[in-house]
């Protein structure tokens, strides 16, 4: 498959990509960055400041591969659970930008806290408290606190109408380097790929209230992962559970 992306698909758009300091929060990041857009990657991890995942990826790393990519990338330091953090960062946005064009609630955080396969068949009272709730709190209240005090950026513009508000399941689940469906595995960029195209669309309300995977929107928009390709782990699975699954996985590629 030959595609590549416009840079000037989003040229002029200010995009904010919350939770943008690695995964699929970079990916999109990246991938608004191709297609020309100025983009404020906001996380907690920074060159003088971790996170408790002490990992080396930091805000502004994202934000120098979105402006290489051909973008302007802007890293903002923020923690989405602290609102007055966050009404910061909106009233600075104000300042620089007007208005946003694109918000991603990409927010998560607590990948070490839910464990991994080992914990999740335990039961729910045998888990520490303060960590289910520190998850719940990871996962819904920064969400809350950062539509909260960013949307009346999204929607304050006359003629700027609703933006869409469908949900984008991930299309593809991380699958063990030793699980037969692992070279179904997608790049974070593929899932940004789709979060652009979507972006770039001015009939992308169509999308409103639906749950997409990046590869429905590629045969519908027509980009591909890095590789070239356009996994399809969905489709594979519903071939499977109906019985249909042919031996080879490049079907599905």
């Amino acid at each position: 498959m030959s595609w590549s992306p416009d840079p000037h698909a989003l040229r002029g758009r200010v995009a904010v990509v919350a939770g943008a300091t690695r995964g699929a929060g970079r990916g999109i990041a990246a991938a608004l960055g191709e297609a020309g857009a100025t983009v404020v990657c906001t996380g907690r991890t920074t060159g003088s400041t971790r996170s408790e995942y002490n990992r080396p990826e930091t805000i502004e790393d994202t934000a120098a591969l979105v402006t290489q990519l051909g973008g302007t990338g802007i890293a903002v330091a923020a923690d989405h659970l602290d609102a007055a953090q966050v009404k910061t960062l909106a009233e600075q946005i104000r300042k620089d930008h007007g208005h946003i064009d694109v918000l991603v609630n990409n927010i998560w955080g607590a990948e070490l806290l839910k464990g991994g396969p080992a914990q999740w068949n335990t039961p729910m009272w045998a888990h520490d408290l303060d960590a289910g709730l520190r998850i719940l709190r990871l996962a819904i209240d920064t969400h809350l606190v950062t539509s909260h005090h960013l949307l009346p950026l999204v929607i304050d513009r006359p003629g700027a109408g609703r933006r869409p508000e469908g949900r984008r399941r991930a299309s593809s689940p991380r699958r063990r380097r030793n699980s037969p469906d692992f070279a179904l595995s997608e790049s974070p960029r593929y899932v940004g790929r789709a979060v652009a195209a979507l972006a770039a669309d001015p009939a992308r309300a169509r999308w409103n209230q639906r749950s997409v995977s990046s590869a429905e929107l590629a045969h519908e928009y027509g980009f591909t992962d890095i590789d070239g390709s356009r996994p399809d782990i969905w489709r594979y699975f519903d071939d499977s559970r109906a019985g249909a699954r042919p031996a080879d996985l490049g079907d599905y590629r």
